[in-house]
C-alpha cells in the first residue's frame, strides 16, 4: 500500500510534467495523502458498526461504571454528534496527563484519573461505545512527542508514539484527539491545570491533523466473524490482547479463503467448545488451541497437512475429527489424542461478526433457549421471541410464571406466559399468529413491556428517526424508550424500519442489552 501511494503521487507529477521541488511533492502532502488512504479505508456497513460499539481488550465498555458515567454525560442529548463532544470535554476536563501512569486500561484509567495517551484514547473509545457511538482507537506518529520529524514524515516507519479516536456520527467517521485537548497535567504529586479543556482537536479535519499526527497502516487485516485475519497471507492473527470477547466465543465457524490458524491465535479460550476449520486450510500453528479447557470438538479437513508443536497444550477434552486416512488421523494417532473419522454435512451458522460476542454473553447467561442457538440471521417468529422474553423474566425474578392467557390458534406455553403478564396481547379476535415473523416495532413494544413487567420500566423519550411517522402510534412511545435506553438502535442513516422483520440475533442482542440494563440497575 506504501509503495503504490509513493508511486500514484509520483506518477501524478510525471503526468503534469511539474518538476518535483519541495513546493509540489512535500513531505507534508505525501504525508496527507497517506493519511488520507489510511482514513478512508474505514468502512462504515452496519456490521463494522456494531463492532466498534462492543467492548475490547483495554476498552471496558461493558463496565458498569463506565456505562453509568456514559449516559450521565450524555442525559438529555439526544444528537450522536453532541454526545461525541460532551463525552470529549469530559475526558479532556477530568482527566490528567501523567508521564508514569503507563498502565491504560480504560476501567483502570478512570478509576485512577491519571494516564498518558493511549489511556486518554481506550477511556474516550470505552464511554463513548458504552453511550451506543461506534469508536476506535487510532495509533499512530505525533510530532513533537518523540523521534524527530524525519520519523514524522516517513510514512513506512511502522512506530507507533500516539493515540487518538475516531466515532462514527454524522454519518461519517469523525476525529478526536482528547490528549491533546486537555490541559490537566499530573507530575511529582502536583495536579496543575493550565486552562479549561479546548475543542482544537475535536472533529478536526483530516488536514488539519495531518499537520502533526501521521495514521499507522492498519488495511491490511479483516475483521471476519470476530477474528483478525491478514489479508496478505489469509492467516488467523493471535486472539490475545486484541478483542477480549474471545473468552465469550462458545463455537466458531473459520471462514473459507483462511489458509492458516496462527500461532497462539485461539490460547485461553476458555469457554470455546466447537470449532469448524474450512477446507481451504492447510496448516494449524504452534499452541492454536491450548489452554482451551472446554474444547471438545475440532473439525479439521483433509486440506490441512501440518499441525504443529502443543496445539492443544492443556486443552483435556478434545476430540479431532476428520477423513479417514487423512493428516489430522495420523496426527491424532502420533500424539495419542480422541480422533473420530466423520466431518459434518451442514455447519449449524454462526451469529454475524457484529453480534458474536454479545450472542454469545447471553448463550452463556442462560438467555437464550437451544432452540434459537441456531440460524441467527433468520427472522425470528412472534412465539420465538416470548421464548426469549420467558427466559428473561424468570431470571430475573428468580420465579416460573404459573399464570398464562389462552388463545385459539396456540398453544406454546411461552406465548400464553406472556400474555399473562401483560407483554404481548395478540393481534385480535384472540389470534396470536405464532407463526409470523417479528417486527422491529413489535419487538421494541415487547422491549418496553418486558422490562415493566419486571418491575424495571424504562424512561419515557420520544423517538428520534427520521421515519418517525411510519411507526405505528401503539409502538412509538416504546421505539422512544428502547431508543434511549440503547437497547435498539436504527439501521443506517438514523432509520428505524418499524416494519421489517427482526431477526434472531437482532432479538438476542436487545434482550442481553435489556437485561445489562435492570441487572446493572
Amino acid at each position: 500500500m506504501r509503495n503504490k501511494l509513493l508511486s500514484v503521487l509520483l506518477l501524478a507529477v510525471m503526468i503534469t510534467g511539474i518538476v518535483p521541488t519541495a513546493a509540489t511533492a512535500t513531505d507534508s502532502e505525501i504525508l496527507y495523502q497517506w493519511n488520507l488512504s489510511v482514513h478512508n479505508s474505514k468502512s462504515a456497513d452496519v456490521a463494522t458498526l456494531e463492532y466498534y460499539r462492543l467492548p475490547e481488550y483495554m476498552v471496558n465498555s461493558d463496565d458498569a461504571d463506565t456505562i453509568n458515567l456514559a449516559l450521565s454525560i450524555t442525559a438529555d442529548i439526544t444528537s450522536d454528534y453532541e454526545k461525541v463532544r460532551a463525552i470529549h470535554d469530559w475526558v479532556a476536563e477530568n482527566i490528567w496527563y501523567d508521564i508514569d501512569s503507563q498502565i491504560t486500561g480504560s476501567t483502570h484509567v478512570l478509576n485512577t484519573r491519571r494516564t498518558v495517551c493511549h489511556g486518554y484514547a481506550n477511556l474516550t473509545a470505552a464511554l463513548l461505545r458504552a453511550a451506543g457511538i461506534p469508536s476506535k482507537v487510532v495509533s499512530g506518529f505525533a510530532l513533537g512527542v518523540s523521534g524527530s520529524p524525519a520519523d514524522f514524515y516517513n510514512v513506512s516507519e511502522t512506530t507507533a508514539n500516539h493515540a487518538w479516536n475516531e466515532a462514527y456520527a454524522d454519518s461519517r467517521w469523525i476525529i478526536i484527539d482528547t490528549t491533546w485537548d486537555s490541559n490537566n497535567k499530573y507530575a511529582n504529586g502536583v495536579y496543575s491545570k493550565q486552562a479549561a479543556c479546548k475543542q482544537d482537536y475535536f472533529d478536526i479535519s483530516l488536514a488539519d491533523i495531518s499537520k502533526d499526527h501521521r495514521y499507522l497502516d492498519y488495511t491490511d487485516y479483516d475483521l471476519i466473524n470476530g477474528l483478525i485475519i491478514d489479508k496478505k497471507t489469509n492467516e488467523i492473527h493471535n486472539m490475545t490482547d486484541v478483542i477480549s470477547y474471545k473468552e465469550s466465543m462458545i463455537e466458531i465457524v473459520i471462514p473459507d479463503g483462511v489458509i492458516s490458524i496462527g500461532i497462539y491465535a485461539f490460547q485461553n479460550c476458555n469457554n470455546l467448545r466447537r470449532v469448524f476449520i474450512p477446507q481451504s486450510a492447510k496448516s494449524i500453528d504452534d499452541w492454536a488451541f491450548s489452554i482451551c479447557p472446554n474444547l471438545t470438538a475440532i473439525f479439521i479437513p483433509y486440506s490441512v497437512t501440518h499441525i504443529g508443536t502443543n496445539v492443544f497444550w492443556r486443552s483435556p477434552n478434545v476430540v479431532l475429527y476428520g477423513n479417514a486416512g487423512s493428516y489430522t488421523e495420523a496426527y491424532a494417532k502420533e500424539h495419542s489424542l480422541p480422533f473420530i473419522a466423520e466431518m459434518p454435512n451442514d455447519v449449524v451458522e454462526n451469529p454475524s461478526t457484529w453480534a458474536l460476542a454479545e450472542v454469545n454473553t447471553a448463550v452463556t447467561a442462560g438467555l437464550v433457549p437451544q432452540s434459537l442457538q441456531s440460524k441467527y440471521s433468520q427472522a425470528i417468529t412472534r412465539a420465538e421471541y416470548c421464548s426469549l422474553a420467558v427466559a428473561l423474566y424468570e431470571k430475573y425474578t428468580g420465579e416460573e410464571i404459573t399464570e398464562r392467557k389462552n388463545f385459539d390458534d396456540t398453544n406454546d406455553v411461552d406465548v400464553e406466559k406472556m400474555a399473562a403478564v401483560g407483554v404481548v396481547s395478540g393481534v385480535g379476535n384472540n389470534l396470536f399468529d405464532p407463526n409470523a415473523n417479528l417486527t422491529r416495532e413489535q419487538a421494541a413494544a415487547m422491549l418496553s413491556r418486558l422490562a415493566e413487567a419486571i418491575g424495571k420500566p424504562l424512561p419515557k423519550r420520544a423517538a428520534t428517526f427520521s421515519d418517525n411517522p411510519l411507526i405505528s402510534s401503539w409502538a412509538f412511545e416504546c421505539v422512544g424508550q428502547v431508543q434511549a435506553a440503547g437497547i435498539m438502535r436504527g439501521i443506517d442513516n438514523n432509520i428505524f424500519a418499524p416494519k421489517d422483520p427482526y431477526t434472531r440475533e437482532q432479538s438476542i442482542i436487545t434482550m442481553i442489552r435489556l437485561w445489562n440494563k435492570v441487572d446493572i440497575g
